[in-house]
């Protein structure tokens, strides 16, 4: 008796796709259909209900894209809204004519280059003043960003006394660093205590970073 070859596993899948329509009745849409049937009706790009609701796969992707639907995949509406918003965030906007008050953030670059400024950009600016001032801005006050110098006490008091409130971006112990005249550091917390005592808001106050230190700062 000659061997006979083993079927082969499409013909094994087939044959008991056929057994499970006995009685005319198939247990799923699509039963009964080959291995081979199921690639090439893939790689057309259509399902058991025919082609995407007549449309390609390409365009029923970006359907999905653009509904956020598909896990792991970007809202392309969501990326568009961002990056329209970063062509308008690049920098600081126009101060409004009439501001109900004017505000400034003050913020320090420490000696020793980027090492010690981490949280700065090249321009020597925290990374999140273009965004805090245009907020201000947004609400109907003006905000200006403003490079704290201690080697002038004299004329930072000056012009810090014309503002209304105070965004302090200076982590506590940036002006206390080596480079940077002694006693900085006090100076610039009694002149913030000072405006505190005439009734300016400072954001925050030399004794609120005291007790919560970088995290307030």
């Amino acid at each position: 008796m000659v061997d006979q070859p083993l079927p082969s596993k499409d013909l094994q899948n087939d044959a008991l796709r056929g057994s499970s329509t006995a009685g005319g009745h198939p247990r799923r849409s699509g039963a009964g259909e080959t291995n081979a049937g199921r690639r090439e009706r893939s790689r057309a790009g259509v399902n058991r209900r025919g082609r995407y609701g007549g449309r390609d796969r390409g365009t029923e992707r970006t359907r999905r894209l653009e509904r956020g639907e598909r896990r792991g995949e970007p809202n392309l509406r969501i990326l568009r809204r961002m990056a329209t918003a970063g062509e308008r965030a690049h920098g600081v906007v126009a101060q409004p004519a009439n501001p109900k008050y004017r505000l400034v953030h003050i913020g320090f670059t420490s000696p020793g280059g980027p090492t010690h400024n981490v949280d700065k950009n090249a321009c020597g600016y925290r990374y999140d003043s273009i965004g805090i001032c245009n907020g201000v801005i947004n609400a109907g006050a003006s905000c200006e960003r403003l490079q704290y110098d201690p080697t002038d006490p004299a004329r930072m008091a000056e012009e810090l006394g014309r503002y209304d409130g105070y965004i302090v971006r200076i982590n506590p112990g940036q002006l206390s660093r080596p480079g940077v005249p002694t006693g900085a550091q006090q100076v610039f917390d009694e002149l913030m205590d000072s405006f505190v005592h005439a009734g300016k808001p400072v954001w925050s106050s030399p004794q609120v970073q005291k007790s919560m230190g970088a995290k307030d700062a």
